[in-house]
């Protein structure tokens, strides 16, 4: 058993007028909405997880409110909560999850106060085709650290990610799929700000919040240039120059 999480299932954010927000990344981000409750939109690519972005309605405008990770199946999810709780950070027991796509896990908050999630068992989809225009997954999300190596050796040592490049102040890091890499951990003077959670709150359970906060999640795209334009040497038109950074690219 490979003591280790699969990559970023979803991110739930925090939007003052979340309609707004959902309006635009089902139009413009070609993403699917797959349920809404209370407010709340939850949308999936064209890859097999129930879905990739939640939005939630808060006054205090924009804001992220959890990472959930995917794991491979309830024993993992339990060997990895063991180990959340033996490095002394604030997390609640795995339990059933009653929120869209439902599954089992557990939500933790790490040591610089990042609101994570491990879930497995989700009601995944079986129609995951590529579409031209659409999503596939969320590749990896850029996170700001300020205390960089207790943060890079919480992913290694406690949920089993590999680092596998470093950038500057980038690191790189691996875990169980094809990626390159699920997360890329930054050297900053300040964290990236998190909505503070509490033991009881449920992963799948908005939890109390304060401050602001903006990780960069990039999607995972199919290619825009064709295999036969790429045999032949064919060039990208200027129109579809990479985008900048926290966009989508091409996977």
């Amino acid at each position: 058993m490979k003591l280790t999480v699969r990559g970023v299932r979803s991110v739930e954010i925090e939007m003052g007028d979340p309609a707004r927000a959902a309006d635009f990344y089902s139009r413009i981000w070609n993403l699917t909405e797959v349920a809404r409750d209370n407010g709340s939109f939850w949308f999936r690519g064209t890859g097999a997880y129930h879905h990739i972005l939640a939005i939630h309605p808060s006054a205090r405008g924009a804001a992220i409110r959890r990472l959930v990770f995917d794991a491979a199946s309830k024993d993992i999810v339990q060997a990895l909560h063991a180990k959340v709780a033996a490095s002394g950070c604030t997390t609640e027991a795995p339990h059933a999850l009653s929120g869209p796509g439902g599954g089992y896990g557990f939500g933790f908050a790490d040591l610089e106060g990042r609101n994570l999630a491990v879930v497995c068992g989700e009601r995944d989809h079986a129609d995951v085709a590529d579409v031209r225009d659409r999503p596939r997954k969320i590749a990896h999300v850029n996170l700001n650290a300020a205390q960089l190596e207790k943060s890079n050796a919480f992913l290694a040592d406690v949920l089993g990610f590999r680092k596998v490049d470093h950038s500057g102040p980038l690191h790189f890091f691996h875990c169980d799929n094809t990626d390159h890499s699920s997360m890329v951990m930054g050297a900053t003077a300040t964290p990236t700000p998190w909505p503070p959670s509490t033991p009881t709150t449920p992963a799948g359970a908005p939890p109390p919040t304060s401050g602001w906060c903006w990780p960069i999640p990039t999607w995972q795209c199919r290619p825009i240039t064709s295999s036969a334009s790429r045999r032949r040497g064919a060039r990208r038109p200027a129109s579809s120059a990479p985008p900048p950074p926290g966009r989508a690219r091409a996977a």
